[in-house]
């Protein structure tokens, strides 16, 4: 057995704890396509008998279908074995471009190859989110974001608008919480004590800020109608306090 093939069996063997997600998420049709270093070494270097040889067909490598009493969804995995990484400006990719974008371990600051991606989904409102070991580097990567953006606005500038530009470099969120799908367990790092998780902790980059906001205006709506049915019933109240039935007479 080749190396190739050893490694591509490794794969096939975790891959399939990634079905949790249609079970998850009932009723819907995932597509989840792998990019990488390693995935792209895998690919390149598969032997026709090994799974990873149907990424050069554009077949799926995994699939797998929920019980109809969990909402029957259907997982489809693919690795990409043209890049090493994704790259927005492959024209490949940019027309095939993805609902979201999620970066397991990521390690942002660790590789300059993020830096593109980071931009692309600030300035295409792509939802983006990623893992982190430890709650500290998440908390470096956040501060991150903004340098990034502004260093990048000169480049920007003759290609957006005014409002784009400000939309581009208000102040942002990013929620930093823990990750309730972490592997249970600390890394054996001796150099630290703080609490250091494979998938420990999750950082939104981007998100659908627009449909936020639409949720928020509609509770906000709710709220202000509630409060207006709230201040009818206490005037009826005080009305009826002054009331008998002798006064009816």
């Amino acid at each position: 057995m080749s190396l190739s093939d050893i490694l591509t069996r490794r794969i096939s063997d975790g891959i399939g704890s990634f079905s949790e997600l249609a079970l998850l998420l009932p009723y819907t049709d995932i597509k989840l396509t792998f990019f990488g270093f390693a995935v792209h070494g895998i690919v390149q270097k598969a032997t026709k008998t090994s799974i990873a040889a149907k990424a050069k067909r554009n077949e799926p490598v995994y699939t797998y279908r929920s019980p109809v009493s969990m909402g029957q969804s259907t997982l489809a995995i693919y690795l990409d074995g043209d890049h090493e990484n994704w790259e927005p400006r492959f024209a490949s990719i940019t027309d095939n471009l993805p609902d979201a974008i999620v970066g397991l371990n990521a390690g942002l600051l660790s590789y300059k190859a993020w830096a593109s991606v980071i931009l692309f989904c600030h300035v295409e409102g792509m939802p983006f989110g990623v893992t982190e070991y430890a709650e500290q580097s998440a908390e470096v990567q956040r501060d991150s974001f903004p340098k990034i953006i502004h260093h990048a606005i000169p480049s920007l500038g003759p290609r957006m608008s005014t409002a784009q530009l400000e939309d581009l470099v208000k102040p942002r969120q990013y929620p930093i919480e823990l990750n309730p799908f972490q592997r249970p367990g600390q890394r054996p790092i001796g150099s630290t004590r703080l609490p250091n998780v494979s998938n420990g902790f999750t950082i939104r980059i981007v998100g659908r800020d627009s449909v936020m906001r639409k949720e928020e205006d509609s509770l906000v709506l709710e709220r202000s109608q509630m409060r207006a049915a709230e201040q009818q019933v206490r005037q009826l109240l005080d009305k009826t306090q002054g009331m008998s039935l002798n006064s009816l007479d």
